[in-house]
């Protein structure tokens, strides 16, 4: 995967305000902060994960002061993530806990599963509307998407798997695959003759 530094991420989608980071890259959490401009880009909330993979143990020694000379100001740490508000902000820093929630106080998304399979989730119909509406345009996709979804679903990063795929994909009988699935979400029917 191609890596580059927060602030020329930052630079290159021309970011003007940032309301909220959250940063969460397995132990590599300082090198994330350690790459950012924080007088170009200032996010106003940073959410970032401050325990080693696996161990859990404390990982934020090295960065957190680095970040508190940058002019963020520490709010919570959950036992996974701590809080940082810029400190021009102090009308979020107001509004943030100082503790958190009982773990058992507040009902965790592993816990209610996925949207479009759980009809309890809060989101169901969105993601049954979201699921339909994707289901029905699979004929009209660009082609370029469709490869992008299949890779990234199977895994496929060769060029000589892409190339393949490619070939796959750009077939009449692939985009009669797509028409079969698609004819169910939208009212069709494809008949093979």
């Amino acid at each position: 995967m191609p890596v580059t530094t927060l602030a020329k991420l930052c630079e290159r989608h021309d970011l003007g305000s940032i309301d909220f980071l959250k940063i969460d890259v397995e132990g590599a959490e300082g090198d994330v902060l350690f790459s950012g401009d924080w007088k170009r880009f200032r996010p106003k909330v940073i959410v970032t994960e401050a325990v080693t993979p696996m161990a859990l143990e404390p990982a934020w020694q090295d960065w957190e002061p680095f970040l508190i000379a940058q002019g963020y100001r520490f709010v919570l740490f959950d036992t996974l993530n701590r809080f940082y508000v810029a400190q021009e902000h102090r009308e979020i820093m107001a509004r943030l806990p100082s503790e958190r929630a009982p773990w058992h106080a507040v009902r965790h998304m592993n816990e209610i599963g996925r949207a479009p399979e759980n009809k309890q989730h809060p989101d169901h119909a969105l993601a049954q509307d979201l699921a339909r509406g994707f289901w029905a345009s699979l004929p009209y996709l660009d082609t370029s998407l469709i490869m992008s979804l299949l890779s990234r679903a199977r895994g496929i990063a060769k060029p000589d798997d892409v190339a393949a795929l490619a070939s796959t994909v750009d077939t009449e009988a692939f985009r009669a695959a797509l028409g079969r699935v698609a004819c169910g979400y939208d009212g069709g029917q494809i008949v093979d003759e």
